[in-house]
């Protein structure tokens, strides 16, 4: 294990779910929301984050 679980549960939070940020990546690089839901779902399909299926859904 790389990271702990906790650890993504803050990114996706921070980065992926939280509204001031998704607004601001938006307008700074609107690829950047969609490579971040990319590589935390690229985590949780190689089994590297343990995650309830509402967040995968979520993502």
């Amino acid at each position: 294990m790389v990271i702990d679980d906790w650890m993504y549960e803050e990114l996706a939070n921070r980065f992926a779910f939280d509204r001031d940020m998704q607004q601001w990546l938006m307008e700074v690089n609107p690829y950047a929301l969609h490579n971040i839901a990319e590589r935390l779902l690229e985590a949780v399909n190689r089994d590297m984050w343990q995650t309830d299926p509402e967040t995968r859904q979520k993502l």
